[in-house]
């Protein structure tokens, strides 16, 4: 009897921890999908195959534009300094770009306000921003990365993204991380500031060897043709704001000067594309996307009017 009463017990004891097994193997199935699920989810802009690139805000006051690119398996700071005058965004005159973080703030235009003005005074397509947690992204370390990955501060990264830069950041070894202080490129030069302090202006135009790390794979794999029609009224505005365009891979192959209200004097920015390229110059520049496909053999065309000058 006491050997019978065993083996109804070993069974019962079996019968118990299968479903516990089988719950337990469900649950290591389940909890990886879900997460995946969720950080597709909430990613609003990176697919872990393009490059992109973020503007952080750096404790020092200065501004560290990171660009993270999974082709070539490397992350690029580029740093730019806080006492660095900047003609910046919107028409809100020359301002220390350590001050454009706050200005944007104050004026309820938030932290767009620095990247809009990146794009306008530097050349630099960047349409992501963040605080100064970001910054571990770059740093190398483990903690670093983790704080930048789970902890909340402001940026318009999505959740997806922030753990998927996390991932992506502590794959990169040492060797293919790479920070290039923008006063050693010869893009600024330090001398005396209209206020007497000692800074930086920019100096000439983007060096290459800085703007190849901007150029869109989009632009890059497709001899992308962009055409400029101009109704500002205001000389060489367009040429400037096309020179962004260069800079992610585009040819500018026409500027063409417009007038009378049939036109495009009274509109700020319209850009009409082909592919999602329309949907990243809206996101930098003060535009919007019009469902429509360009005239001609453009591959990108962008109209901008009057308004626009108060908007760039």
């Amino acid at each position: 009897m006491p050997a019978r009463r065993r083996k109804i017990k070993n069974r019962n004891r079996e019968k118990k921890s299968f479903p516990l097994k089988a719950i337990s193997y469900i649950l290591l199935i389940l909890i990886p999908l879900f997460l995946l699920l969720y950080v597709n989810i909430t990613r609003k802009y990176w697919n872990g195959k393009d490059k992109i690139s973020v503007a952080v805000r750096n404790p020092e006051g200065g501004v560290d534009v990171i660009i993270f690119d999974p082709v070539v398996e490397e992350i690029v700071q580029i740093s730019i300094p806080g006492n660095t005058e900047v003609e910046v965004a919107k028409g809100l005159g020359v301002w220390k770009l350590g001050s454009v973080w706050e200005l944007g703030k104050r004026q309820d235009l938030g932290e767009l306000l620095l990247t809009r003005t990146l794009a306008k005074h530097f050349k630099f397509p960047v349409f992501i921003w963040a605080d100064y947690p970001a910054s571990g992204f770059s740093k190398g370390r483990m903690f670093d990365t983790l704080k930048a990955t789970f902890l909340p501060y402001s940026t318009n990264l999505g959740v997806g993204d922030k753990i998927s830069i996390g991932f992506f950041s502590l794959s990169v070894k040492n060797p293919k991380r790479f920070e290039i202080p923008l006063e050693n490129t010869g893009y600024i030069k330090k001398l005396t500031l209209s206020d007497g302090e000692e800074g930086y202006i920019v100096s000439g135009a983007l060096p290459q060897e800085l703007a190849v790390y901007f150029v869109d794979p989009n632009f890059e794999e497709n001899a992308f043709r962009v055409g400029i029609k101009d109704g500002t009224g205001v000389y060489g505005l367009a040429t400037d704001m096309g020179s962004i365009l260069e800079v992610m891979g585009g040819k500018i192959t026409s500027i063409e000067k417009v007038d009378g209200p049939e036109n495009v004097n009274d509109l700020g920015c319209e850009v009409r594309g082909r592919n999602n390229v329309s949907d990243k110059l809206t996101a930098i520049l003060p535009c919007i996307k019009v469902e429509e496909n360009p005239e001609g053999n453009f591959d990108i065309e962008v109209s901008i009017g009057r308004s626009f000058i108060t908007e760039y």
